[in-house]
Order: C-alpha cells, then sequence, then structure tokens
C-alpha cells in the first residue's frame, strides 16, 4: 500500500487517485500561465467530489476517517477552529513565539509612478481621468458643467500663485477623487487578510501500523494551532488527544513557509501545542520536516521583506530533526553528530530535485 501525498505551496495538498489520469489533466491546466492554478486546483477537487455519492464534510475532533483507497489509513481533523475568536488570533504571545519575530509592520504600496499601471475599482462610465477631461467636456458637457468641472474638479495639480494665496483653490488637487480608494486599500487588504490563514484545513496522516503520524498544517497560525488542545478523537474506544498526535508525528509540514506566526515555540510542559511536542519517544528519530520556501526571493522581493523562513524556526527544525530538513532551495545537510549510517539511510529514502523533494517514509 502507497499513500502519495501533493503538497503546492503551503495552500493546498490532495490525496490523488491515479485510475483514469485526470491528474494528468489537472497537472495540464496548471502549467497554463493564464490560469490560476489554485483555482485550477480548487475546480478539480470539487469537481471530483461532485461526482461521488456520500461527500463528507467534516468538523474537529470527532472520530477519524479512514482514507478512501488505502488499507487502514486514518485522518485526523484537527482544524480550522470553529470559534471565530481564534480564527482572528494570529501572533504568538510571550514565550510562544520564536526568537526574532520581532514587529511585522505592513506597508501597502499600491499605487505607482505610472498611473495606468493602478485600476480604478470604479467603471469607467463614471471616471474622468484629468488627461481624458477635454473629451468628456467636448461630448456633451453643457456650458454650465464645463465651467463647474474647470473651476472645481482640480483639473490642474500646481495650482497658480492668484490661487495659492486662497484659503482653498478652487481647482485644488485634493478635489479630485480619481485615487481616494488607494489611501483606505491597506486597511482593507489587513481585514481582507485577517483570519483568512486560520481557516486552513489541518490533517494529520495516521499509518496503520506504525501508527506514525504525518502533519499538515497548511498556513494555521497562532488560533488554529490553540485550538487542537480543545479537540479529541475516539479510537476503539479510547480518548485520542492532539498531544498524543504531535508525540507521534514524524513529518511536519511547516507551517506557511516557516513564518513567525506558523509555528509555536516552546517546551514540553507548556501547556499550548507547540514544535517541541511533536516527535518523540520513537518518532524522536525519524522526525523530518518540509518547508516550502525559497529564502532569497522572499528576502528581496518585497518590501518589508517575508522572513520566509525564519531564521530561528529554521535553525530549531535542524536541531530537532537532525538535519532532516528539505526546503524548497536547498538541500538537507549532515550535522557533525550525525553518523554517516544514519544519513545514508535518510538519503536513501530521499529525492531532492529543483521541482521538488520526495521522501518516503516505511509504515513498520
Amino acid at each position: 500500500m502507497s499513500l502519495l501525498i501533493w503538497v503546492s505551496g503551503s495552500d493546498l495538498f490532495c490525496l490523488v487517485e491515479a485510475k483514469d489520469g485526470s491528474e494528468d489533466r489537472m497537472f495540464a491546466a496548471a502549467r497554463d500561465p493564464k490560469k490560476s492554478a489554485n483555482k485550477q486546483a480548487m475546480k478539480f477537487v470539487k469537481d471530483k467530489a461532485s461526482k461521488k455519492k456520500g461527500v463528507k464534510f467534516f468538523s474537529p475532533g470527532g472520530k477519524p476517517e479512514e482514507v478512501p483507497g488505502t488499507t487502514g489509513v486514518n485522518a485526523y481533523v484537527l482544524g480550522p477552529p470553529r470559534d471565530e475568536s481564534l480564527l482572528t488570533d494570529e501572533d504568538p504571545v510571550e514565550d510562544e513565539g520564536f526568537p526574532g519575530d520581532g514587529s511585522h509592520g505592513l506597508t501597502f504600496a499600491a499605487a505607482t509612478a505610472s498611473d495606468a499601471a493602478v485600476k480604478s475599482p470604479f467603471r469607467n462610465s463614471f471616471c474622468i481621468r484629468p488627461e481624458k477631461a477635454m473629451t468628456f467636456m467636448a461630448r456633451g458637457f453643457d456650458d454650465l458643467d464645463r465651467e463647474f468641472f474647470e473651476q472645481h474638479y482640480g483639473q490642474e495639480p500646481n495650482a497658480s500663485d492668484t490661487d495659492a494665496m486662497k484659503e482653498v483653490p478652487d481647482n485644488a488637487e485634493w478635489r479630485r477623487i480619481d485615487d481616494e480608494w488607494l489611501f483606505s486599500a491597506e486597511s482593507l487588504a489587513l481585514k481582507v487578510n485577517r483570519g483568512i490563514n486560520n481557516t486552513s484545513l489541518v490533517l494529520g496522516f495516521e499509518l496503520p501500523h506504525s501508527k506514525k503520524i504525518l502533519l499538515f498544517v497548511g498556513d494555521a497560525q497562532r488560533g488554529n494551532w490553540i485550538s487542537w488542545a480543545k479537540n479529541d478523537w475516539l479510537v476503539d474506544g479510547e480518548k485520542v488527544t492532539a498531544k498524543d498526535l504531535l508525540s507521534r508525528t514524524v513529518l511536519y509540514k511547516c507551517g506557511h513557509h516557516g513564518s513567525h506566526n506558523a509555528t509555536l515555540a516552546g517546551k514540553i510542559d507548556d501547556q499550548h501545542l507547540n514544535l517541541s511536542w511533536m516527535g518523540l519517544g520513537t518518532a524522536a528519530s525519524e522526525f523530518t520536516s518540509m518547508i516550502t520556501a525559497v529564502n532569497e526571493w522572499a528576502m528581496t522581493k518585497n518590501n518589508p521583506p517575508w522572513r520566509h523562513p525564519l531564521k530561528s524556526i529554521r535553525d530549531a527544525l535542524d536541531m530537532k530533526c537532525q538535519g532532516r530538513v528539505f526546503q524548497t532551495d536547498r538541500a538537507p545537510e549532515k550535522p557533525d553528530d550525525v553518523s554517516d549510517s544514519e544519513w545514508a539511510e535518510f538519503q536513501c529514502r530521499s529525492t531532492v530535485d529543483e521541482l521538488f523533494f520526495e521522501y518516503v517514509i516505511v509504515d513498520e
């Protein structure tokens, strides 16, 4: 029995059942640069689901569900939380954050030096751009409208010396509202984004023989993490907790490209779930992490830069995983304190390509 888990960034993963070639059609669509890969992936999932009878929707906790097409692989639903306050709870508090997370201000630079690059949210029929003003006036403004427009619209960015002496120049630039919407864009963008990452689906896959857990958290941030401790699952009359699932985790798909608020720090005896709860006991010698991130791009292509992954999180994973960390832009590196035989055993189950990495987990 083999289980293939496909991860696209940190936003979506699918169980792919390769029987009818439909996955080839999806990848072909994803290669079309004119189409959104995420939209194509979601359409693929929805189309497949709509053709299946007995489609189910799950909430965190309850009973794990056996993954169709496998022999005894259980899926535990940990998130997203149902509590609205947790959906908007994004940043670690006190000792939950890793060193260096600091403050995370955001500057929204919607406007550019070229007006042509800025798309107005208003329909063209309701807009009169300064460069088009005379054309519009020639197409139907009567003399009264034209006079009012010329005097009060703010057609000229620089008022004359005579106008500058007035308390309020008739044609002051601020009278126009063409780009006024840009000043509220930052607030709107932050509000739209807030809580979105915490709606991430969080699943733990349990292998049937070894009971190893493969944990995929999407972009889950603090509120999502905190909610896991409130769930439990019933298996053969026994209660399974989130702490138990994390302790048996041998693969952690690092949340949100390794950003500051998508992996919580802490100690084993802390009340909040955190990285130290993962990969304990027999799972410790196999605990491995995957990070979808290109650090150079994240640090140089954005202002302020995206610290993906945050260095202290990457360092913590390197130590906990004993070097078994896959990152998009770099291959795992053998630490000095890991023996050659141990590293060779890890490498024989690993494939690292410039476009993907693959890792085999043995269920025994």
